[in-house]
């Protein structure tokens, strides 16, 4: 058994999660899940919901730390192609939206502009840059238009709306709105 639930694999996968995931408090680090290259194993049902709740066989995990570790093996390999993955093992996971869910937004000055870090679920900290860029895309499953931003490797992070009611009344101080007549 790992966790709550039965592995049709060895448990190879916790692991390298646990090797990964660091002493508590250390700031997160992914795994080079990029360098790792194992043929598929097998789907487990694992799926990550619309609002970032992790699942197996439809049951909730109950244990962050161990959805934390998971969150480091995250590898994206496709449009709708999601995978834990470890040396030696890759595992299916289902992802109704984004991996990640942006929980918290920080600003500091910068030498020519602010700087914003965004901060996911899981403790992963991302600045917004050309690397990361925030931008709007409909959900995966459609509807209208959210805030997402690139966190690493093709894993996205949907804003929360408090983040997003945080940063947009923050551009509107920004840019209030008699400065912005087009007509002028």
């Amino acid at each position: 058994m790992i966790g709550s639930f039965p592995s049709p694999i060895d448990g190879g996968w916790l692991a390298t999660a646990q090797e990964w995931a660091g002493e508590a408090g250390t700031p997160f680090r992914p795994a080079p899940v990029g360098k790792w290259h194992p043929d598929y194993c097998a789907d487990i049902g694992l799926e990550i919901r619309a609002d970032g709740v992790w699942l197996h066989q439809g049951e909730r995990f109950r244990r962050t730390t161990l959805v934390q570790m998971f969150a480091r093996l995250l590898r994206r390999d496709g449009p709708d192609e999601f995978y834990l993955v470890t040396p030696h093992e890759k595992v299916r996971i289902s992802v109704a939206d984004a991996p990640f869910l942006i929980i918290a937004a920080a600003e500091e000055a910068g030498e020519f502009a602010p700087i914003l870090t965004l901060t996911t679920n899981f403790g992963e900290q991302v600045r917004v840059d050309a690397e990361h860029p925030l931008f709007l895309r409909p959900p995966r499953n459609g509807g209208e238009l959210r805030p997402y931003v690139m966190v690493r490797d093709g894993l996205e992070a949907l804003l929360s709306r408090p983040v997003y009611f945080e940063l947009a009344g923050h551009f509107a101080d920004l840019f209030p709105a008699e400065s912005v007549d087009p007509h002028e």
